[in-house]
């Protein structure tokens, strides 16, 4: 039985702390993109992985000029970097863990939503990340860096012998 609660998590953008402001976070969902194939001897279809969706990503902040300021920028050629970093508790067994979530993109969207006197509106920002890793205690559960052309899911990287055949 899984009994594990994000009881705590934290922002670090463009290596700026934002933990008491990060509202809510969205992670990126992989996806592997397939098509059908159907040979004449077989009786049915099968999905072939043909390489990952592109990959998405969402947070909620109060407003900050800091993250209004990355909307649409490289720095130093290079994709901005995000880090979500998040404490999690077993309520059963009492065990803690500690999760990181690298990031690395583009932030392609910034919305304000509805803003009015006397409330308080967070601003979501979207990021289309050209990295991803999600690390538990230090164990790299998963990693895409298409542009480096690594997939690794728990720890295998599953393109290391496609990359080797490119002489990458």
């Amino acid at each position: 039985m899984s009994n594990w609660a994000r009881k705590y998590q934290g922002l670090y953008a463009d290596g700026k702390e934002k933990i008491a402001s990060l509202l809510e976070y969205t992670p990126p969902v992989p996806e592997v993109l397939t098509e059908e194939f159907r040979g004449g001897g077989m009786d049915m279809a099968i999905s072939m992985d043909m390489g990952m969706a592109p990959m998405e990503a969402s947070f909620s902040i109060g407003e900050d000029p800091d993250i209004l300021a990355l909307f649409g920028i490289k720095k130093d050629g290079k994709k901005v970097p995000f880090f979500i970093r998040s404490h999690l508790e077993n309520d059963v067994t009492g065990a803690k863990k500690t999760v990181i979530e690298e990031l690395r993109g583009l932030v392609s969207k910034i919305d304000h939503g509805t803003k009015s006197g006397g409330t308080f509106t967070g601003t979501t920002a979207t990021i289309k990340p050209s990295y991803y890793k999600y690390e538990v205690d230090g164990t790299i559960i998963h990693e895409f860096d298409p542009i480096n052309m690594i997939r690794t899911i728990n720890g295998v990287d599953q393109l290391a012998e496609a990359r080797a055949s490119l002489g990458k």
